[in-house]
């Protein structure tokens, strides 16, 4: 399958615009990208931006970043990532923002990461919808990124 460039999503037979980050969104995902990073070796997994993702059948996502094992070699993964990053653009819709939550989470994402640079909020999403946090973390790891120091970085 061929896309015209890295802008754009496949959703059940339609080409899907997605919305460009500005500055904000792009320092956003440099900085969260850069802290998952940093625990790379000691949680063996890679930081994948802009990495287009098979979803399911007639269904290819490109999350802001995704987070898989090390040992990921498919050039479009079809298993879900232990992370994805959604950072939100002023033009996005709501609605189409929350279908996208939705198939992650019933894809088997088991982090969904929400950060909106205008509102300088951060949520994530389960299958009970989306709760606003004072901070992005892993357990696990030991990783917490806090919404303050995040938009410190705006």
């Amino acid at each position: 399958m061929s896309f015209d460039g890295p802008d754009r999503e496949f959703v059940h037979g339609e080409i899907v615009e997605r919305n460009m980050g500005d500055l904000d969104h792009s320092t956003l995902q440099i900085f969260i990208g850069e802290a998952l990073r940093r625990l790379r070796q000691q949680a063996n997994w890679r930081v994948q931006p802009e990495l287009r993702h098979r979803i399911s059948e007639g269904v290819y996502r490109i999350p802001d970043i995704a987070v898989h094992p090390a040992t990921l070699r498919d050039k479009v993964p079809s298993s879900p990532p232990l992370i994805v990053v959604e950072i939100v653009s002023p033009d996005d819709r709501y609605s189409a923002l929350l279908e996208k939550l939705r198939e992650y989470a019933e894809w088997g994402v088991k982090h969904i990461w929400i950060v909106d640079p205008q509102l300088r909020q951060c949520a994530v999403y389960t299958t009970s919808g989306l709760t606003t946090v004072d901070a992005l973390s892993l357990e696990e790891y030991g990783f917490t990124l806090s919404a303050a120091e995040l938009f410190a970085e705006l």
